[in-house]
């Protein structure tokens, strides 16, 4: 069983990292710093209400920026993400000064928690630096803070979490409890996000942090979700809290759209084998069915299809230039009706109401109601079971299973 470290210093922790191999010291210092730095988010936010930090027209966001960035480079780290580090990294050194004040007092704790996160972005830009960074956040963070044990045993627990191979960044950000004065700053921090309006994300995004799980289904989109976050451009930060709750909007609407569309697709590409089959066996359909109407049905879902792999295309940029993506959705909209009137020849007096509701109004209605009814109206196109067959996708539309 392996034995979990005390880091109670420094000197500690430095040890510690240099005793690791040396491939993983970046990684793990990274994220040893990310995790130090999150920690004291809300001891600068808490403080944001504080004349001084009024008097210096301080806000959250380029600290909530940095720590957001140096979470995603310590699960991925890419050009781009560093990149976006430097450019976070220098738009907070600003708050960093303008915050400095006395150790002693409320002014200086938050000073030390916006040097923490600027110290964690820094190990981030060159991951050479990231087991100083590591280092210099837990110094920071940690000082002479009354908190200081509880600070010290949680970065022991992810030092023990590391050495055992787990997964660190899916852990809760304080494993049993956060210690008194932390979560007393985190509900004045909570309060003042509350209060300002713009920050509604980061407090879905912390509070997950704090429970360990992720703000999607799952990890992997979880972690796609903050990445294009990360990548929103310097200039869009430096406009302020709403412009940027406004971009995540968009961002999160994408990611909605992107796994909503890769399910009509799963179950657009098992329709389109479907069809190949059609009229291929007597028992298919109708011995006097006009062959045409077939083909025509077949070159319709192909070039659905297409229009659905160009919406997909125009999807992929961290935020979707929307000329591009009007221009694929209206496509993808000519192509389904042309699905509809294919299906329409093909489909049996009963089945025409279902088909008859297919008028493409909106890609949210494409999402929300289009999606099920298109798939439902094929279902009843489906051909008699024969040996080329396909298994049935795995997707089911509640509306048809209730």
């Amino acid at each position: 069983m392996t034995k979990k470290p005390q880091i109670e210093s420094d000197e500690d922790l430095l040890a510690w990292l240099n005793a690791r191999p040396e491939g993983a010291r970046p990684i793990e210092g990274a994220i040893l710093a990310s995790r130090t730095a999150l920690r004291m988010i809300p001891v600068f936010i808490g403080q944001l209400g504080e004349d001084w930090a009024r008097n210096g027209e301080l806000v959250a966001l380029p600290v909530l920026r940095s720590c957001l960035i140096s979470q995603i480079a310590a699960q991925r780290q890419t050009p781009q993400i560093r990149e976006a580090a430097a450019a976070a990294r220098e738009a907070g050194r600003s708050t960093t000064r303008h915050s400095e004040g006395n150790a002693n007092t409320g002014e200086g704790e938050a000073a030390d928690a916006a040097t923490s996160a600027d110290i964690a972005i820094w190990g981030v830009i060159d991951a050479a630096n990231a087991p100083e960074a590591a280092v210099g956040a837990f110094s920071y963070a940690a000082g002479t803070r009354t908190y200081a044990s509880e600070l010290s045993n949680e970065v022991s627990l992810d030092t023990h979490e590391l050495m055992r191979g787990q997964q660190c960044l899916r852990q809760p950000l304080w494993y049993k409890t956060m210690p008194p004065a932390i979560a007393a700053e985190w509900q004045s921090a909570r309060d003042w996000l509350v209060a300002h309006s713009g920050h509604g994300f980061f407090i879905r995004w912390y509070e997950a942090l704090l429970e360990g799980r992720p703000l999607t289904d799952d990890w992997d989109s979880h972690w796609a979700l903050l990445t294009d976050i990360a990548l929103i451009d310097s200039a869009d930060w430096g406009r302020g809290a709403e412009r940027i709750d406004d971009l995540i909007s968009l961002i999160a609407q994408k990611h909605r759209l992107q796994h909503d569309i890769s399910l009509i697709h799963k179950e657009l590409e098992n329709q389109l084998f479907n069809a190949q089959t059609l009229g291929h066996h007597r028992s298919n359909l109708p011995e006097d069915f006009p062959v045409s109407s077939v083909v025509q049905f077949r070159i319709a879902l192909s070039e659905a299809h297409d229009a659905l792999r160009e919406v997909e295309a125009a999807l992929e940029p961290p935020i979707p230039d929307a000329e591009a993506l009007d221009g694929s959705i209206g496509r993808l909209r000519i192509a389904w009706k042309k699905v509809v009137k294919a299906a329409k020849m093909l489909i049996a007096a009963a089945a025409l109401g279902a088909a008859g509701e297919l008028g493409i109004q909106s890609m949210g209605w494409l999402i929300d109601r289009g999606g099920p009814i298109f798939v439902r109206t094929l279902r009843e196109l489906r051909p008699k079971p024969s040996q080329q067959e396909r298994p049935e996708s795995g997707w089911r539309d509640p509306a048809i299973e209730t």
